[in-house]
């Protein structure tokens, strides 16, 4: 039943200011979508298909290039941003029957940034590894609003950096001043997640089960990973707006009960007009 109480809306802000909504409430236009979204340091990626756009907006949109988009998704009872993020690509077709047009939008998060962000900065030999790495979260330009959250432990793992001078892309220089096993993603607010191996992004931890999250199936529990030796757990949900990568989870099943993972990678998928709406977890136990 819960399929039938599904809710989307997709906001455009085109170069020239102009604000463009798709909302589930106003509109039978069919849109299909999938997210992918992990800890890795590149853009999150999402792709996006329309159907049947006028072609005024149709033209629009292929002159968006780093446009801002920001989709939400969800149920009556839940309907939260998935992505946030800059139109990277945008092209439409028709089909051979000349019936329907395909409008397909790539967008990252936070992908103008990533791709444009510069430092030129030297660090003295008195300043810490925390103060270092505030500044540069600063200058390249991303919500630093909890940083010192996230890196609160570095001194305690590592020595202070003593003195350098980075140059270059922002992005780069942050990953020179982490100290060796911590990395950083650009989250669906555009802040930093900042994370060493059991780092957990702050808030509420998920807890998944099959009556009120929807597990579909069996989670897949496999081999310990290679490079880090934990266990890795791969399972499915009705589409769970709150999942994003870095948040702790706990499986509500007999086989995990008391174990807690972090979600490494999460991608939603859905169709407007078609099938179950999704999110795909990637967990690693922590």
């Amino acid at each position: 039943m819960r399929n039938w109480q599904r809710k989307f809306k997709l906001d455009i802000t085109l170069p020239d200011g102009t604000l463009w909504t798709i909302d589930s409430d106003n509109t039978n236009l069919r849109i299909a979508f999938s997210s992918t979204q992990s800890l890795k340091r590149e853009p999150d990626q999402t792709n996006i298909m329309l159907f049947n756009l006028n072609a005024e907006f149709r033209a629009r949109l292929h002159n968006s290039l780093g446009a801002r988009l920001v989709l939400s998704a969800g149920y009556q009872d839940h309907c939260d941003v998935i992505f946030r993020g800059d139109i990277s690509q945008a092209n439409s077709r028709q089909d051979d029957t000349g019936t329907t047009w395909t409008t397909t939008i790539d967008a990252g998060a936070g992908e103008v940034r990533y791709r444009t962000s510069k430092i030129s900065q030297s660090f003295s030999k008195s300043m810490s590894r925390k103060d270092i790495i505030r500044q540069v979260a600063s200058i390249v330009g991303y919500n630093t609003s909890k940083v010192d959250e996230y890196i609160s432990g570095i001194e305690d793992m590592a020595p202070p950096v003593r003195g350098v001078a980075l140059s270059g892309v922002g992005v780069e220089a942050m990953s020179k001043v982490l100290p060796q096993g911590w990395s950083f993603t650009i989250d669906k607010d555009d802040g930093y997640f900042i994370y060493g191996p059991s780092t957990i992004k702050s808030g509420p931890m998920l807890v998944l089960n099959a009556q009120d999250s929807g597990i579909i199936g069996t989670p897949e529990v496999s081999t310990k990973d290679k490079s880090t030796g934990k266990v890795t757990v791969k399972l499915l949900t009705q589409l769970y707006p709150a999942a994003q990568p870095g948040v702790g989870i706990q499986i509500n099943l007999p086989d995990f009960q008391g174990q807690t993972y972090r979600a490494e990678e999460v991608v939603f998928t859905g169709d407007s007009w078609d099938g179950v709406w999704v999110t795909e977890y990637h967990c690693k136990k922590i």
